[in-house]
């Protein structure tokens, strides 16, 4: 099977998760970081899950799956061991046009979760197309030690300077190559490194803007960790 990359923008919408282990735990926690409304169908749910749904975190629907229980959804996880259960959601999220991830069947799946390398803004997304998502851990893995939190605030650097040009700047090509500059400099080693100096200096002759007009906190380029001390972990 050969699946299409994509990344769904979910924020409000309602997004069921049938299943009440760690594995429901950890999904409703990715939708959860997206914004998106979890709703969460299943019996022996977690604590944590439990907690989520006494704060109005997530909606409980309680412990049996109903099919209303799909009404509006934009899409379904499926993390429960019971397969008639499983094939009991999959069969009316395919009805309804619902795009449906079951765990450890990707058979029975319409899309497939990857792992998912974070640095703010930044997402490296990882899949082995169900092969093997042992693989794919570990590949995010490495890629963790790779992209280091720096990018996090390299990348809120580049919207905010984005943003700016696209305001001040009429000239789309003398906006994409200040641009262009900004993403090829060393800015992110920069910030790793805590060389605030150095940061203003770039950020003025890629753009032509300092962080301040930018509106952003100099304090972030703070992150009080750097490429130095993660290699000698």
């Amino acid at each position: 099977m050969r699946y299409l990359p994509v990344f769904l923008r979910v924020d409000g919408r309602r997004c069921v998760v049938v299943g009440g282990g760690a594995a429901a735990e950890r999904r409703v926690r990715d939708l959860l970081e997206t914004d998106a409304q979890a709703v969460l169908v299943g019996a022996a749910i977690t604590p944590a899950l439990a907690a989520m749904a006494k704060a109005g975190t997530l909606v409980y629907r309680g412990p049996d799956f109903q099919a209303s229980d799909l009404d509006g959804a934009a899409l379904v996880y499926v993390t429960s061991d019971d397969r008639t259960l499983a094939g009991a959601v999959v069969a009316e999220a395919n009805r309804r046009g619902i795009p449906v991830n079951v765990a450890d069947a990707p058979e029975a799946c319409s899309f497939i979760s990857p792992a998912v390398m974070r640095r703010g803004a930044l997402q490296i997304a990882v899949s082995t197309s169900g092969a093997s998502p042992a693989t794919a851990r570990r590949l995010r893995a490495e890629l963790e030690s790779r992209f280091g939190p720096e990018y996090a605030p390299a990348l809120e650097l580049m919207r905010a300077a984005r943003r700016l040009l696209r305001e001040r700047e009429p000239d789309p090509q003398l906006r994409a190559r200040k641009l262009k500059r900004l993403a090829e400099s060393d800015l992110a080693n920069c910030i790793a490194r805590g060389e605030s100096e150095r940061i203003e200096r770039l950020l003025v002759e890629c753009v032509g803007f300092g962080a301040v007009e930018l509106g952003i906190d100099p304090a972030l380029f703070n992150i009080g960790r750097g490429r130095d001390e993660r290699a000698a972990r």
